[in-house]
C-alpha cells in the first residue's frame, strides 16, 4: 500500500487547433482512460486539483469525473474546478454534494486547509484560493500545529512555483523563499497546476505535472508519483519520445515517414517554397485519413518570403513623341522638329 499522487486530468477538454471532430474526442477520451488506469489498484489517490478542465461540463463529463473522483483519498479543487461567481455551482462541487463519500478539498474563499492522516503520511492540503492573499494567509497557519509529528508530512498546493509572470492577485504563486521556509515543517511539497514535471531543492519539492499532453504547450514525459512512507518515487506513465514525433516537411511530403509511426502528436516543421504549403496541406489531410490514432497534427512549416520581380513600365508615349522617335535617322527630323517649334512656340 502507498500514496499514489498525480494532476491535471483535465477532464471534458475539447480543442479545437490541430485537431478534427474525431480526433478531439479521442483526446478527450484518452484523458478519461488515462485518469482510470491511474486510479485502478489498491493504493490511495491523491489528485492535485483540475479534474476537469472548465468549471461547468455536461452530465456524462460529471459522471466521468464522478468516476474518478469516488475512488480517490481525496481531490483537491484546482483553478479550473471552481466557479467564477458566488451562487454558481461547479462540476466539482456538484460531486461532492452527491457523492458523500467522495473526498473533495474545496474551499476558495477562506484561508483553511484540510488535514488528512493515512498510515504512510500526513497530509496537508490547500485548494486553490480566489486570491493571492487568501492563500499566503493559508501558507502562514501552516507552520503551526505540524511540528512534532512522527510522520512524513507532505504539504500539497495547487498553484504556480517561483513564476515572474503572476502578477494577478488571482493567479496564485509559491515563491521560492515561502518554499523554503514551509520545508522547515514539510517534508515534501507536491504541486499540481503546472504541466510540466520539475523539481528544486533535491527533489523535497515536486511539481507533478499533468497526466497526458493537452497540446503541443505540455508534451513531456508524463508521472504518477508513489509515496511508500520513506521516499518520492515517479511512475512513468507516458512518453514524450514513444508518442509524439517532429517530421522535416520535405520527408513528410515524400512519405518518408517511419514505418509503423502511430504519434499521437505530430509536428511539421522547416521552412518551404510558398508553392509548396498546398502540397504540404495535402500530406496532413492524407496523414489524418491513414492515422485515426492520432490527437494533434501541427503544420509549423515557415514559408519562404516571396521575392517580385520589379518590372520598369514605360509610360505609354503621346502621338507627337512617337512621331519624334519613328523619324530618328531619318531626312525629315528636322523639318518635323521645326513644324514642332512653331507649334510649340
Amino acid at each position: 500500500m502507498a500514496l499514489i499522487f498525480w494532476s491535471d486530468p483535465h477532464l471534458g477538454l475539447i480543442r479545437t487547433s490541430h485537431t478534427t471532430p474525431a480526433s478531439r474526442k479521442a483526446l478527450r477520451d484518452a484523458l478519461f482512460n488515462q485518469a482510470k488506469r491511474i486510479v485502478t489498484g489498491a493504493d490511495t489517490y491523491i489528485c492535485l486539483g483540475d479534474l476537469f478542465d472548465t468549471t461547468d461540463n455536461e452530465e456524462s463529463i460529471i459522471l466521468q469525473g464522478a468516476e474518478i473522483a469516488n475512488r480517490c483519498g481525496l481531490v483537491l479543487s484546482g483553478n479550473h474546478d471552481l466557479p467564477n461567481r458566488d451562487g454558481k455551482l461547479s462540476s466539482l462541487q456538484l460531486i461532492g454534494e452527491l457523492a458523500t463519500e467522495s473526498a473533495i478539498a474545496l474551499d476558495d474563499d477562506s484561508p483553511q486547509h484540510f488535514v488528512l492522516e493515512f498510515p504512510e503520511a500526513r497530509v496537508v492540503a490547500v485548494p486553490h484560493k480566489r486570491t493571492q492573499q487568501l492563500f499566503d494567509e493559508a501558507l502562514n497557519v501552516l507552520m503551526a500545529g505540524n511540528n512534532g509529528i512522527d510522520k512524513p508530512r507532505i504539504l500539497t498546493l495547487h498553484c504556480n512555483y517561483n513564476s515572474g509572470y503572476a502578477h494577478d492577485d488571482a493567479t496564485l504563486n509559491l515563491t521560492r523563499e515561502q518554499a523554503e521556509w514551509l520545508l522547515k515543517v514539510f517534508d515534501y511539497i507536491l504541486i499540481g497546476h503546472e504541466h510540466i514535471a520539475r523539481a528544486d531543492f533535491d527533489g523535497r519539492l515536486q511539481i507533478l505535472g499533468n497526466t497526458h499532453p493537452t497540446s503541443f504547450s505540455d508534451i513531456s514525459n508524463k508521472y504518477m508519483w508513489r509515496f511508500d512512507g520513506t521516499a518520492l518515487q515517479p511512475l512513468p506513465i507516458w512518453s514524450a519520445d514513444e508518442n509524439s514525433w517532429v517530421y522535416d516537411w520535405e520527408a513528410f511530403v515524400s512519405g518518408q515517414i517511419f514505418d509503423g509511426d502511430s504519434a499521437e502528436f505530430v509536428e511539421i516543421t522547416g521552412t518551404a517554397p510558398a508553392a509548396r504549403m498546398p502540397d504540404i496541406a495535402k500530406a496532413i489531410q492524407k496523414f489524418w485519413s491513414e492515422h485515426p490514432e492520432t490527437y494533434m497534427v501541427r503544420n509549423n512549416v515557415k514559408a519562404e518570403q516571396l521575392i517580385l520581380e520589379q518590372v520598369e513600365v514605360s509610360k505609354a508615349l503621346d502621338i507627337p513623341s512617337k512621331i519624334t522617335a519613328s523619324l530618328q535617322g531619318s531626312k525629315l527630323l528636322p523639318l518635323w522638329q521645326q513644324y514642332l517649334e512653331r507649334a510649340n512656340g
